[in-house]
């Protein structure tokens, strides 16, 4: 949940097999924000990795490119300024599939070409993430508490 100083900065959310896009959209959105919002961060990092694509024969969760470019707007969003995003790129081992996000998150990024499948919706994960919120909120809350309620 975060060190001394930092309680509620660290953040898991743990999603089941199957989860759409708008389930890691609700994750970035309601848990992630903000945290960093109140963090302020110089620059944003991105490890990017594709494996979450539905196609990916590794993660069994159920994302489409355009998740991917959605995700990534969204976090071009917590960079302080222009400039100031770098991303790199992971794993992901359905090429097609990589080569798809990649182009779709780029893209979205440059405000180039338009992600060739539609965001995802209607999966599992929701509960997840409420309930990794008010698990976030607990830690603000009882600072001292060590607990760990999963």
């Amino acid at each position: 949940m975060g060190g001394p100083g930092a309680r509620g900065r660290t953040l898991n959310v743990p999603v089941p097999p199957g989860a759409t896009g708008d389930v890691l959209r609700a994750a970035l959105d309601e848990v992630a924000a903000p945290v960093v919002d109140d963090f302020a961060p110089d620059w944003v990092l991105v490890s990017a990795g594709f494996d979450a694509h539905r196609a990916d024969p590794i993660a069994d969760l159920a994302l489409s490119a355009g998740d991917f470019a959605d995700l990534a707007t969204t976090v071009a969003g917590f960079a302080p300024s222009p400039g100031r995003l770098a991303v790199f790129l992971e794993g992901g081992y359905d090429l097609d599939a990589v080569r798809a996000s990649v182009a779709a998150a780029l893209g979205a990024l440059v405000d180039a070409a338009p992600a060739t499948e539609g965001p995802t919706s209607g999966g599992p994960g929701s509960a997840h993430v409420a309930h990794a919120l008010a698990e976030r909120r607990a830690a603000i809350e009882s600072p001292g508490s060590e607990e760990v309620r999963w």
